[in-house]
């Protein structure tokens, strides 16, 4: 196990090599950004980028700890990056980092740690929202709340309920519960204050009665 102090550091350094990859796209250089990528991949997971992007999520998760398993979502979410501006099709690529995401943060919310993680995963989410499958669309809601995003996951979660998602009320009333669980400040920076959380509870336990006052609207 790794020293936090020590994790930390290891990280950073991690960080500080997606940064000359992601100036590498931006300066047209797309095959030193990707040997960029294979060599962060192979140097802190010990695989190449290629079974980074292409190995089952099963085979690249299991018995990795949550900070390896964020890396590679980073790694992946920069390789969408390189293969958009290349004009390369890279939704897949960008679903694999969020469910990535997911998986290590549904572990350790402990890897947001990082403003450079929070930053990227901020973009990914909001660069998937037009995404028609329903598991990438909850994965966001739930990728939301980690980024402390409330009012943003509220209105995701009313869109996938009026769509008939089946599941709304039961995760809805959860994701409620535990906002209600912290302070105003931390509410109201999320977007959605105490006296809203509460009116969005209620209108989530009211659906199917009529429409939601206000429904499609941000808080």
């Amino acid at each position: 196990m790794l020293r936090d102090d020590y994790l930390m550091r290891f990280i950073q350094t991690f960080m500080a090599g997606l940064v000359a990859a992601k100036r590498a796209v931006g300066n047209d250089a797309f095959g030193p950004a990707r040997l960029s990528l294979d060599a962060l991949a192979l140097d802190y997971l010990g695989i190449n980028l290629e079974k980074v992007a292409t190995q089952s999520l099963v085979v690249l998760t299991v018995g990795r700890p949550p900070y390896e398993i964020a890396m590679a979502a980073d790694i992946l979410t920069e390789y969408a990056l390189l293969e958009s501006a290349q004009g390369i099709q890279s939704s897949a690529m960008q679903v694999r980092a969020l469910r990535l995401y997911e998986h290590a943060l549904t572990q350790d919310s402990a890897q947001l740690r990082h403003s450079e993680r929070r930053v990227r995963l901020r973009a990914l989410v909001h660069e998937t929202s037009e995404h028609a499958d329903l598991d990438v669309q909850t994965r966001r809601f739930t990728l939301l709340e980690r980024l402390d995003l409330f009012g943003q996951a509220e209105d995701l979660l009313f869109a996938l309920a009026e769509t008939g998602w089946a599941d709304a009320r039961v995760y809805g009333r959860s994701f409620f519960e535990r906002l209600l669980t912290y302070d105003e400040e931390r509410l109201v920076a999320g977007g959605l204050p105490r006296a809203e959380c509460l009116q969005g509870l209620s209108d989530l336990m009211a659906m199917g009665d009529g429409p939601r006052e206000g429904s499609g609207t941000s808080r």
